[in-house]
């Protein structure tokens, strides 16, 4: 994963692609619409009030990993990159 030269967003981070729908063909809105969201979202995990994703609705899966999702970043390296 960190050593491949591909953009990311397209290639390997799906997640970070806006909806299907694509209320505006401009750049800066849609940008915005994005962070919008995904602070909602950091509000949620930040606030504990995000429900546990569960197995089959049954068996709650660790929700630890969304602790790092927003304080980690990729730094990019000649051959390959670091995560800090």
């Amino acid at each position: 994963y960190l050593y491949g030269r591909t953009p990311i967003a397209v290639n390997s981070n799906y997640y970070v692609l806006d909806s299907k729908e694509r209320p505006t063909l401009h750049q800066v809105q849609r940008a915005a619409g994005i962070c919008h969201h995904f602070l909602r979202f950091k509000d949620l995990v930040e606030s504990e009030q995000l429900e546990p994703m569960t197995i089959r609705g049954m068996i709650p899966l660790c929700m630890r990993q969304y602790e790092r999702m927003f304080g980690t970043t990729r730094i990019p390296g000649r051959e390959c990159d670091q995560l800090k």
